[in-house]
């Protein structure tokens, strides 16, 4: 039994992709170091502004939970858009891969125009539903008008980054990572310290300096992309195939509804933290800044293992893709175990880079150590959600997540955090049987290999109608 718990296998660490031999290995580390520089940019951002004011972090921390649920409109698109490509490609089906890319890029701009319209003016409205009141809540209105008004910017970053996740190709997407993340620090830093004068200033010009930093990320994909000479199926939008935008859909919207139930419960239960006091609040944003650094090795490999696993569904290959999956799992949990438990030990020193108050820094620390709990299950979940989803078993795995996130996280979080007093200690709780019950009905779900009939490869192809 520990033979085969610890045993590799080499040949589940490959895979020819038809134009050259992609790996493990190979996927998952650019995929690792874009993680960590994207979860840079919100840190960089908190980390600049705790200089400036508790209250101007706290207000982009709050802010960047309810930009997090508007992203989740752009990234159901990419997640359908990944896995359409991906079977497809595996399925050696070129044209059918292209025209599904050209679809996703027409629905990002269209619902980047409306999206960025109606957010913008309700600014006011959803940052008043987070709980905030006074300076926290000016301030953190002016970030999300600005950060949501231009929200499409960061829609095609995640599209083109998918796609080219669905050929194979992961080092472009981590020099567009880098490159945005050095342009943020910059801008941020001359904004806030005003070593030289600049016509932005305070928390707008903060969200200003994201912007222009996407901006220049999106810009970077497409010479990137146009490089490679990936074909994105422009010229094969019209007419419109409604088959290949059901495909889309199949898996995008159950991906963005599991998102949404997600965000929806962690916004529930921030505001839940908000009445905690300022202490709670301001130990929660800064444990959240680092958090996502833990959490990049098990994204990583259960994202490689996607990309291997959806090309392998799209083949027909189902053992080979179930075995993947399943080894790549034990390599996650062990790294993700490994970084959370270190994090927990140097709790002190990380967050001590944040703030000095030695209540908020007590609380943190406890925090931590929860988390190495936590994240044990939070491993299930960041393999084995992405391999079902590139099954194209994408409605399970909405189901559970919404009776978890809602039946588990914000009832556990109100009774522990709120009836039993616990506060965010008690909230955090509730954070880890979230994960855990998601992650056992995630395991069991791809043991019953029930997923192999949700491949998206027909017999026959859909139909077109005209525009």
């Amino acid at each position: 039994m520990f033979k085969k718990l610890f045993s590799y296998d080499k040949s589940l660490s490959s895979l020819d992709a038809g134009t050259g031999t992609i790996t493990l290995r190979g996927l998952a580390i650019p995929i690792m170091i874009e993680n960590l520089l994207r979860n840079m940019l919100s840190t960089v951002n908190t980390l600049i502004l705790s200089n400036f004011s508790d209250t101007a972090a706290s207000a982009i921390g709050t802010a960047t939970q309810v930009t997090n649920i508007v992203d989740i409109i752009y990234s159901s698109i990419s997640l359908g858009t990944f896995v359409v490509v991906s079977q497809n490609l595996g399925a050696g089906r070129k044209e059918r891969a292209a025209s599904a890319a050209g679809h996703a890029i027409a629905l990002v701009v269209l619902l980047g125009i409306i999206a960025g319209a109606v957010l913008s003016s309700l600014a006011p409205v959803f940052m008043t539903m987070m709980n905030l009141t006074g300076t926290v809540l000016e301030e953190a209105t002016a970030y999300f008008r600005i950060v949501s008004m231009f929200s499409a910017l960061q829609g095609g970053v995640t599209l083109l980054s998918y796609i080219c996740r669905s050929h194979g190709i992961t080092k472009f997407n981590l020099y567009s990572a880098f490159s945005m993340n050095i342009l943020n620090a910059i801008l941020s830093y001359l904004v806030v310290f005003r070593v030289v004068e600049l016509p932005l200033s305070g928390i707008e010009g903060v969200a200003y300096a994201k912007v222009i930093s996407i901006a220049f990320a999106l810009l970077l994909s497409i010479f990137m992309v146009i490089k490679a000479k990936i074909n994105l199926g422009i010229s094969k939008i019209f007419p419109i195939n409604l088959g290949i935008i059901k495909d889309i859909m199949r898996v995008g919207i159950p991906s963005g509804m599991t998102s949404v139930s997600w965000c929806l419960s962690q916004a529930i239960c921030s505001s839940m933290v908000a009445s905690y006091g300022d202490i709670a609040l301001n130990a929660k944003t800064y444990v959240d800044s680092v958090l996502g650094y833990t959490q990049a090795i098990g994204i990583g490999i259960g994202q490689a293992a996607s990309i291997m696993s959806s090309r392998l569904v799209g083949a027909g290959e189902f053992d080979k893709a179930y075995r993947t999956v399943m080894q790549n799992h034990k390599l996650g949990l062990l790294g993700n175990f490994s970084v959370n438990t270190i994090l927990a030990l140097l709790g002190g020193v990380v967050i001590g880079m944040f703030t000095d108050d030695p209540e908020v820094l007590k609380l943190a620390r406890t925090v931590l150590f929860i988390d190495i709990w936590v994240g044990i299950g939070k491993s299930f979940n960041l393999s084995l959600e992405d391999a079902i989803r590139g099954s194209g078993d994408s409605m399970y795995q909405m189901v559970m997540a919404m009776i978890s996130c809602f039946a588990v996280t914000i009832v556990s979080c109100w009774l522990l955090g709120t009836v039993c007093g616990l506060g965010l200690i008690g909230c955090w709780i509730a954070y880890g049987l979230d994960e855990w019950f998601r992650g056992m009905a995630y395991l069991s779900r791809w043991c019953s290999r029930k997923w192999e009939r949700s491949r998206l490869i027909h017999e026959e192809e859909d139909g077109s109608i005209s525009a």
